[in-house]
């Protein structure tokens, strides 16, 4: 019988009472510090029986979805942990939204947060506003997560995690990663996005780690002088993160100071790479629909574009060169899942990432994502990212750098810095070079980023075409070199 057909079986199955129990009744020492107050195991525990027995009240099912919005404290952390201990699907919206807008579109039963059925009082204990929401659907046990893509690969997407899907990454990932109760952690991720939420957050509750949790978006000072107040040594960290936090004058001994973590969620860059080489961290590569972990790099090891070796799934190119992996890793799928009675996918069946990439004896490179393809009207296709990574590899004045076609003919250049020279781009781009148009110098400051630091390429690119059709550029901003025949 599957597990799904019978919600005791679920409970009896449950694997995060286990870990739980575990985290806050037996591991001595444990600390969890939120920006106002500092949460010994005993309180912990104490906390989440009390979000249990408001849930238990309620009539909260295994599957039944409760939707958890703020700021992860005292508060969040404790009606977290009651959904795992009930085995509810949790929905965890990125920061910002409103309780009630996630609960309508996911169906879910009950919305915690500011404006939802329950909120946290000033002890972090529940206190019920509004009835249980009636839900179309039916309740989905085998559903432990439903988690939000970053929409950097596309459009943003609900995806479904299940127990198994996690906790094969925990499995595989921690021996590899040398992380247990004697690290504290500095954590600064998100924990709404699989990377925070699985390597951070439920990594140091698997093994009963300390932690101390910045609040919202923090500057670096404040990072460092946490981390130096309660002696954190293990960080997981955005390349765009780690760039602020090495320009503080005590910033380069921290980061040398820390004794593991990881560094994904963005491509690295030779800059990144630079600060990073020689230190404990590591790269790290996945997304939600792997829960997250796909591969891991040596400590120490950072070159441009690496993704390091599969840990815990398998992973291959596929014949367009696209990176796929399949394992216990990988998701129960999008949501709404289609089917109540469909089985879930096998470990042999092979996810798409949607990245390209390239392999080395063994160890994974990026190349960049199958949307920043640039399909050109002569049937070529072109990596945009590529081709801007070996034109800051050749010139790294040309600072930032982007290139895009409007109209599938053209190729529309914008840099921060210094203008590649003719002879460059000929260079890096062949006979190419003969269609780019390059845009006047635009400031760093105008340049649109995303959370994790890397371009926003939609939006830079709806506002640089802006500029090129105002017919501003010079006539010398064309380079003119000669095209083939073939091109």
């Amino acid at each position: 019988m599957p597990l799904n057909a019978n919600p005791e079986l679920y409970r009896r199955a449950n694997p995060w009472r286990a870990i739980v129990r575990h985290a806050l009744c037996e591991t001595p020492g444990l600390v969890w510090v939120f920006p106002a107050a500092a949460v010994p195991a005993a309180t912990l525990w104490r906390g989440m029986r009390g979000w249990v027995e408001c849930l238990r009240e309620l009539r909260i099912e295994p599957g039944d979805r409760l939707v958890l919005t703020g700021n992860p404290d005292f508060g969040w952390v404790s009606a977290a942990f009651a959904a795992l201990w009930l085995q509810a699907t949790l929905v965890l919206p990125p920061a910002g939204e409103e309780p009630g807008a996630a609960a309508d579109v996911l169906d879910a039963r009950l919305a915690i947060g500011t404006g939802g059925q329950i909120e946290c009082d000033s002890q972090g204990q529940p206190k019920v506003c509004a009835p249980v929401r009636h839900t179309r659907g039916p309740a989905r046990p085998e559903v432990r997560f439903l988690l939000r893509t970053s929409g950097t690969g596309g459009e943003a997407r609900w995806i479904a995690l299940s127990d198994e899907n996690v906790l094969a990454v925990l499995a595989s990932h921690l021996p590899v990663l040398g992380l247990d109760r004697t690290h504290r952690l500095l954590s600064t991720l998100p924990w709404s996005h699989a990377f925070g939420l699985v390597l951070e957050c439920l990594a140091a509750l698997r093994v009963g780690a300390s932690l101390v949790r910045c609040a919202g978006p923090t500057d670096t000072a404040d990072l460092l002088r946490l981390a130096h107040t309660w002696k954190l040594d293990w960080w997981c960290a955005v390349p765009a993160m780690v760039r602020r936090f090495a320009a503080e004058s005590e910033g380069p001994a921290s980061l040398a100071s820390l004794r593991g973590g990881i560094v994904g969620g963005a491509a690295l860059t030779g800059e990144t790479c630079a600060l990073l080489t020689g230190t404990r961290l590591r790269v790290g590569y996945g997304q939600t629909e792997a829960s997250p972990g796909i591969t891991l790099g040596a400590p120490g090891e950072f070159f441009p574009n690496l993704l390091g070796r599969p840990v815990g799934c398998a992973v291959r190119l596929s014949a367009n060169g696209h990176i796929e992996f399949s394992g216990a890793n990988a998701c129960l799928g999008p949501w709404p899942l289609t089917d109540a009675a469909k089985p879930v996918p096998t470990r042999s069946s092979w996810h798409d990432t949607g990245d390209l990439g390239r392999i080395e004896e063994g160890t994974f490179y990026f190349m960049g994502r199958r949307d920043d393809l640039v399909r050109l009207d002569n049937g070529r296709t072109l990596s945009a990212l590529h081709c801007e990574q070996r034109l800051q590899e050749r010139s790294p004045s040309i600072g930032e750098i982007m290139l895009w076609s409007p109209d599938g003919h053209v190729l529309s250049l914008a840099f921060t810095g210094v203008a590649p020279e003719i002879a460059l781009l000929a260079e890096c781009l062949g006979p190419l070079a003969g269609r780019v148009r390059i845009l006047p110098r635009v400031p760093i400051e105008t340049w649109r980023f995303t959370r994790k630091g890397e371009i926003d390429r939609v939006a830079l690119r709806r506002q640089f075409d802006r500029l090129s059709g105002t017919n501003s550029l010079p006539s010398c901003a064309t380079p003119r070199v000669r095209c083939s025949a073939e091109e």
